[in-house]
């Protein structure tokens, strides 16, 4: 009899050992035996924010409500195979690590915590061994991310209590039932990435756009540098001979040009850098050239083998030979001038490049107003007399033509050379020459207008100059095919 006693007490006092192991292994929570086998963890109220590393491997149910945990790490449960319960609820839970894989048959709360999202990975295909899952109360933000689960709610109906899940963002959805949100409704902003790479894709094709613009826009700035430009007012047929002038943009001047003419002659002539004074190139051909003919012009920077960009090309009809100068046959020798010119003053300088061009490759006499008029005399005795001793009056017409003086002056050419819009005098004629395509005063308009852009202007210019024609000598060159270069 004592030695039955004995081992009962024995046996009383290794259960005894035993439970006081578990308790003290699962401190600072509290443990119980469950009546079904396995222990039942209650860790609830403690504040704690992680999940005890001492949790007994026959943990069946373990609750883990109002603590503070905000990361869960399931991988720190998975030792618990035999867990069916975890309550997790009234936590501060915003983020879950890992997976449920690794349980079955698991009723889960998460509901009350700070959750605005859940990755697929984290449920995964393990929705289809979890008891239920307790979601509610939680900052769910419906967006593409969110999706999924708005589905397998959809499909898994049992796994989720009849208390609702509802939308907290974004404000649109705010407060709406997750089962009630249409799919189209879970949407996402474009990703800041996204927008990044599309930028990228659609900016490298404009980058290189833009490159390729640059490029040309350089390319098309140095050729219109190097292009030259012909100076109307300075190119000058006489009846044998061109004279002409052309200029390059600012900062640019080669070596040499090359002029093409064609027409009665053709002709490729190399000019060099000497014929160039302050920026201005200037070259008289004569060699070929005859009256009373046509010819069209060009010029390139640089040589024959290296040339430029070439410039427009002009177009030149040589005058009729033999003008008269003042005093040479002339009956009416109380004229001083061939010429006086009026105008603006701010048409002066092409002014003065007209009476010099007449001046100087026509050897005829002329004068203007800002050259000619005699100091200490009044101005309307100095147009008088100008008008008075010169044959042909020119009135040079621009977008530049206004105010009194001007048009006092076109007035009095008009009176005392056509008075009654009839010849005084033959022998003096007023001429209108256009600088720009502008509008002719009302006096003018009866009288035939000369434009420097036509290719005729310096032959009926100077036709009012000299009646004769060209003889057998001056005659115009035989027609030869027009080409760019000599052979």
């Amino acid at each position: 009899m004592t030695g039955l006693g004995l081992v009962l007490v024995l046996s009383v006092l290794a259960v005894h050992t035993s439970f006081s192991q578990n308790v003290t292994d699962c401190s600072p929570c509290s443990c119980q035996p469950d009546p079904a086998g396995g222990t039942n963890v209650d860790c609830s109220g403690l504040g704690l924010t992680a999940l005890p590393t001492n949790l007994p491997n026959d943990t069946v149910s373990l609750g883990f409500k109002y603590n503070n945990l905000t990361t869960l790490h399931l991988d720190e449960l998975c030792k618990l195979r035999l867990l069916e319960t975890v309550d997790l609820s009234k936590n501060k839970i915003s983020s879950i690590r890992g997976s449920f894989r690794c349980f079955e048959y698991l009723e889960f709360h998460l509901s009350n915590n700070s959750l605005e999202t859940l990755d697929r990975k984290t449920f995964g295909s393990s929705l289809t061994r979890l008891k239920q899952a307790f979601l509610f109360n939680n900052p769910w933000k419906c967006d593409c991310h969110l999706l999924w689960l708005k589905l397998d709610m959809q499909k898994y109906k049992n796994k989720f209590p009849p208390k609702e899940v509802r939308c907290q963002s974004p404000e649109r959805l705010k407060g709406k039932l997750l089962k009630y949100v249409s799919p189209e409704d879970f949407t996402c902003p474009f990703p800041l990435w996204g927008k990044i790479l599309i930028g990228v894709t659609c900016g490298l094709p404009l980058v290189g756009i833009g490159i390729v613009l640059a490029f040309r826009w350089k390319r098309k700035t140095e050729e219109k540098k190097r292009k030259p430009v012909f100076i109307k007012d300075g190119c000058v047929p006489t009846a044998k001979s061109l004279i002409l002038e052309w200029t390059f943009a600012e900062g640019y001047n080669p070596r040499s040009c090359v002029i093409y003419i064609t027409g009665g002659i053709v002709k490729t002539i190399t000019v060099p850098n000497e014929q160039c004074m302050d920026g201005i190139w200037i070259l008289e051909v004569t060699e070929g050239i005859a009256c009373n003919t046509e010819y069209t012009v060009r010029v390139s920077g640089g040589s024959e083998t290296d040339q430029g960009p070439s410039s427009d090309t002009i177009c030149l009809v040589t005058v009729n030979p033999g003008v008269h100068v003042v005093g040479q046959h002339e009956e009416h020798t109380e004229y001083q001038r061939n010429f006086w010119i009026i105008g603006h003053e701010d048409d002066q300088s092409r002014i003065e490049k007209l009476c010099k061009a007449l001046e100087k490759h026509h050897d005829l006499t002329g004068g203007t107003e800002y050259r000619d008029f005699a100091g200490g005399d009044s101005v309307f005795d100095n147009l008088d007399n100008a008008i008075s001793t010169s044959k042909i009056v020119i009135v040079v017409l621009s977008n530049n033509t206004k105010g009194d003086w001007v048009k006092y002056q076109i007035q009095t050419v008009r009176h005392c050379l056509l008075g009654s819009d009839k010849e005084v005098d033959g022998s003096q004629r007023l001429i209108p020459i256009r600088l720009t395509c502008c509008r002719i005063p009302h006096c003018l308009r009866t009288l035939t207008t000369l434009d420097v852009w036509n290719k005729y202007f310096w032959r009926n210019l100077l036709a009012a100059f000299n009646k004769d024609t060209c003889n057998d000598d001056n005659s115009t060159a035989e027609n030869i095919p027009l080409v760019q270069n000599n052979e």
